[in-house]
């Protein structure tokens, strides 16, 4: 089982704003990315007379796309493919803060085997020439993907407040969610809960 890093899936609405800030209408599009065609590649819309508009990935996603993203993603336990055997993500470099850079560059992906099965497919990729790795540190990995390295340990207060509100929620077996909700500090929890439990409360999800 192959998976990925997943920052979340917007909802419509998201490319609907995109398009509004690019200044084209739905009907004028003919094909639309998220992104691609470079790393990490533009959002871009192709028109139905041939032309395109686009925007950046910083932009796309870290304004827009990522206030769009599907209530059900927040209260997903397994956005890093703990359940595969082979996990690849965006390797992103580092600006002078410490956080991601999003400029265009050569692509760099990050891959690791969760698995025996996966490790040997790894193997046998490296012996057959396919791709070529170089070792990473777990720090570099949570710099590199600051997000994801607190999303899991927010899921359980998160899941909380939907119990605290009568609504329906998953139950994750074998992912470690409560393990995870110890490395969040307490003061990351109540605001996790509190916040969804306000927005449950106000019909906002």
């Amino acid at each position: 089982m192959l998976a990925f890093f997943c920052a979340g899936v917007p909802a419509e609405t998201g490319a609907r704003r995109i398009l509004d800030h690019l200044g084209v209408s739905e009907g004028e599009v003919a094909a639309f990315r998220y992104r691609g065609d470079g790393w990490p590649g533009r959002a871009t819309a192709t028109l139905r007379d041939g032309s395109s508009r686009d925007m950046s990935y910083a932009d796309s996603w870290g304004s827009i796309l990522s206030k769009h993203v599907q209530f059900r993603c927040k209260i997903c336990a397994d956005a890093v493919g703990a359940a595969a055997d082979i996990v690849c993500a965006d390797a992103w470099d580092s600006d002078a803060r410490g956080y991601p850079s999003f400029e265009e560059q050569q692509g760099r992906s990050l891959i690791m085997a969760r698995t025996p099965a996966g490790q040997a497919l790894l193997d046998q990729a490296r012996a057959a020439g396919r791709i070529a790795t170089s070792p990473l540190a777990l720090e570099a990995i949570q710099r590199m993907q600051p997000h994801q390295a607190r999303r899991k340990q927010q899921v359980s207060a998160r899941l909380a407040a939907l119990a605290l509100a009568r609504r329906p929620r998953p139950v994750y077996l074998g992912l470690g969610v409560k393990a995870a909700a110890r490395r969040e500090p307490l003061i990351g929890r109540l605001r996790s809960f509190a916040g969804l439990l306000r927005r449950l409360l106000q019909g906002r999800t």
